[in-house]
């Protein structure tokens, strides 16, 4: 026991003189060995396990240093350590957490809270005296309601609840008029939650995988939108007013049920429609200019339009599972490309244009109907590019 104690007391000293850095220790403070941590030379880092129940918050990082482990029997937040609330960040991912304690109240100048896969259903109602909380996460776990408490935190600006059992928004989630980004994914939404269409300040709306099934005209008035995640949301046609968000950069629509696609913000830089009925692939699509990743993959193509290969900022193309017979010669003039997919088509062979994709880094091209004598061909031409790409037959 002696030993234990001088062991304790020597970390004490180190701490105190600023030696001690980068260390983690699987000690318990005792009262006598807890000491004011403003007496540190070094900015420190405390890493405790924080018990209630069966429960354990276990190292709740606050800076890069010292970690420290409190008793696992005191369930109390420690009165000596509550410098920890100069933290401002924590994650605790698959922890098996399932419940918050109400000492989370004494991290008042916590910034971001990620408690991602683990088991809550609830949050106690001393969350919402975060003032400074800014991103919390809380995907993947048990939430089959919106917990109410978030609708308080009028401070956040992301919020992300992904992967949840959440079939309907409170109205006074209109509360949250700093939030910028707003993250749904998986959960059980069947229509688009009209609940946050006063909040119009929204960057990013992300409802992939819920069946959503329309989106309303209201959407213009998201004018701050840069990034729309919709897909996997049984989307049979969309509004002609999503051609009003001039900030909209990326839109993701894939593994719907699109036939037709309303025109679209020319600033674009990201557009997935892979998954779809869309055939052929409408014309405007090719006017985005700024386009440098674009998904056309399963759309049952029979052919592609030569104007895609006039979208020279295009660095990643996916034209795969579909069923080209050819690609034009015009594929050269995409000299920024540096992921192209030609993979499960019907091709025979590539134009030898392909020489001038001068930055590519892979080609895909399995499950094709190309001869020996082509795929010899097209690998002479890919060793002579002056980037070392990955080639797949």
């Amino acid at each position: 026991m002696s030993e234990v104690k001088s062991e304790k007391e020597n970390v004490m000293r180190l701490l105190k003189s600023g030696q001690l850095e980068n260390i983690e220790l699987g000690l318990t403070l005792t009262d006598s060995l807890q000491v004011d941590i403003t007496e540190f030379k070094n900015d420190i880092e405390i890493i405790f396990d924080w018990s209630f129940g069966d429960q354990f918050l276990d190292k709740f990082e606050i800076s890069p240093l010292t970690k420290i482990s409190t008793p696992k029997s005191d369930v109390s937040f420690p009165k000596k350590l509550r410098a920890v609330s100069l933290t401002k960040e924590i994650r605790l991912e698959k922890r098996n957490i399932t419940c918050l304690p109400t000492q989370i109240k004494y991290m008042i100048n916590l910034e971001e809270l990620v408690l991602t896969k683990n088991q809550l259903t609830g949050l106690p109602i001393e969350i919402t005296t975060l003032s400074n909380l800014k991103l919390l996460n809380l995907s993947n776990n048990q939430f089959s309601i919106f917990p109410a408490e978030i609708c308080q935190m009028t401070q956040l600006t992301t919020l992300i609840l992904d992967y949840n059992q959440i079939d309907l928004l409170p109205t006074e989630i209109a509360n949250l008029t700093n939030l910028e980004y707003l993250s749904l994914e998986s959960n059980k939404l069947t229509c688009w939650p009209y609940q946050i269409n006063t909040l119009t300040q929204l960057k990013g709306i992300y409802l992939n995988m819920n069946p959503v099934q329309s989106v309303p005209a209201v959407i213009e008035n998201f004018t701050q939108l840069d990034y729309l995640a919709l897909d996997e949301t049984n989307l049979t046609s969309l509004p002609a007013e999503i051609g009003k968000l001039t900030k909209l950069l990326y839109l993701h629509l894939s593994a719907n049920r699109l036939q037709s696609l309303p025109l679209l913000n020319m600033d674009i830089i990201y557009l997935d429609l892979s998954d779809n009925q869309l055939n052929p692939i409408p014309e405007h699509v090719f006017n985005l200019s700024n386009l440098e990743s674009l998904y056309l993959n399963g759309n049952q193509l029979n052919s592609i339009s030569d104007q895609v290969f006039n979208l020279f900022n295009l660095e990643t193309l996916h034209l795969d599972r579909n069923q080209l017979k050819s690609v034009s010669e015009k594929i050269g003039n995409l000299t920024k490309l540096r992921n192209l997919y030609l993979n499960d088509n019907q091709l025979l062979s590539l134009p030898s244009e392909i020489s001038n994709l001068t930055n590519l880094n892979e080609l895909r091209l399995e499950n094709n109907l190309l001869s020996v004598e082509e795929i010899e061909k097209i690998q002479l031409i890919i060793r002579g590019l002056p980037n070392r790409c990955r080639i797949i037959f």
